[in-house]
């Protein structure tokens, strides 16, 4: 734009003179050391002069051309040396996106020496191609030439190494690491989180929990995340307690986490097993009367409680709202069961496998048909409930042989015991 302003400057000044001289040539004389020129038009020496401008500009444009022609190669040079680098990193980088961790790794190195460049992300991604090549000695090798090449990337690079120790399943060597990483940088929330997962999988319930409680307050995950986690370290500390301190680890539990349906079936389950069924049973009625889910609705069907007849009007009123839950349903099975109520028990069963036909209520239909005396009919249910997949679905048949209908099972003695 400059150039194209001082143009059209140039252009209406040599117009503008052209007009003035053509009104009036005028003439101009030379003397130059007794020697004399002229007279002579001035447009001839002002044009003159103009031609001599225009040759002098152009010489001394090559000139300072020739001049800084060294730089411009040299400048030129590191460039197109700088270009192919970005261009074999981001080969490098797009190779190990792609799961071609032995070329990635191949052409990142190259990148390194062909640079002479010490440059820490490049090793780091080098580390985890050399990782997923299960080259833990080369790995770790270029971790350290990290750390050698950006100090300050200290807590970055530890991170990089916790993530292959959890990769590699070396978690009591992760939590060392991610221990050492918190000290160092206690708000830092990857570490938080990574140390979180690590002592999930050596089942330190205990430090799990607690090292939660700092990662809500820092949001070092999502909010569903943190939920499941929370909740793993709840049951978990559950199952593995002794009967003693179970009751304790609960009452410490935050509140959201003690309302949580895994967490009540776990600790329900603990306290049917140490002989407290009515405390279990009260937990169980007071979560489903907040919320309902399946696994508790089955899971209170064999609390074994002191009141057996309690729990079946509680699960009979259940029925109303969830008349269609399966596990409700053999709930009711199982209790009419143990109240000795075989008729009511097969109905309720029935209706279960009718709706799902699963292999717990399979075999409580064995079981029921047992106490009535038709082994032939039980048979058949506990053959049916082998044939069941554990991973049935309503919408997919069991493997096995087709399954017949139930009440047709369950009739098995009427029918055998009809006259000829």
């Amino acid at each position: 734009m400059k150039t194209l302003v001082v143009s059209l400057l140039l252009i209406a000044v040599a117009i503008a003179a052209a007009f003035f001289i053509h009104k009036d040539p005028g003439q101009v004389d030379v003397v130059f050391q007794g020697l004399h020129y002229g007279p002579m038009s001035l447009g001839i020496v002002l044009a003159a002069i103009a031609v001599a401008f225009i040759v002098f500009y152009i010489i001394t444009r090559l000139l300072l051309g020739l001049m800084n022609a060294p730089k411009k190669l040299k400048k030129r040079s590191i460039q197109n040396r700088e270009r192919k680098a970005h261009e074999s990193l981001g080969a490098g980088l797009v190779k190990y996106s792609e799961g071609n961790f032995e070329s990635a790794e191949s052409t990142l190195l190259n990148y390194l020496s062909a640079n002479k460049t010490c440059d820490a992300a490049t090793y780091i991604t080098a580390a985890k191609s050399a990782n997923e090549r299960k080259q833990y000695d080369l790995s770790a090798s270029y971790l350290k030439k990290a750390a050698e090449c950006s100090p300050e990337s200290e807590i970055a690079i530890g991170i990089t190494e916790s993530r292959m120790l959890l990769q590699r399943n070396e978690f009591h060597d992760a939590v060392k690491k991610l221990s050492e990483i918190r000290n160092q940088a206690p708000s830092n929330t990857q570490a938080m989180w990574l140390l979180v997962q690590a002592y999930q999988k050596t089942r330190n319930w205990e430090s799990m929990s607690d090292l939660l409680k700092t990662a809500r307050k820092k949001q070092a995950a999502p909010k569903d995340d943190l939920l499941a986690m929370e909740k793993a370290a709840a049951t978990g500390a559950l199952s593995d307690a002794p009967d003693g301190n179970v009751e304790n680890i609960f009452s410490r539990l935050p509140g959201h986490v003690q309302e949580l349906s895994g967490v009540v079936y776990a600790y329900a389950r603990r306290l049917n097993g140490m002989n407290k069924g009515d405390e279990a049973a009260k937990l169980i009625s007071k979560s489903l009367g907040n919320q309902w889910d399946e696994d508790l609705a089955e899971l209170y069907g064999n609390i074994q409680s002191s009141d057996v007849s309690a729990q079946l009007e509680q699960a009979e009123k259940w029925s109303k709202d969830n008349g269609e839950s399966v596990s409700l349903l053999l709930t009711l099975g199982n209790l009419s069961y143990r109240r000795n109520l075989w008729g009511k028990a097969k109905e309720y069963i029935l209706k279960s496998i009718a709706i799902k036909p699963t292999q717990q209520a399979f075999f409580a239909l064995g079981k029921t048909l047992e106490a009535m005396d038709d082994n032939d009919g039980a048979l058949e249910a506990y053959k049916h409930g082998y044939a069941v997949n554990a991973d049935f679905s309503p919408t997919k048949p069991a493997a096995s042989a087709p399954l017949e209908n139930p009440a047709k099972i369950a009739g098995s003695r009427e029918a055998s015991a009809a006259p000829a």
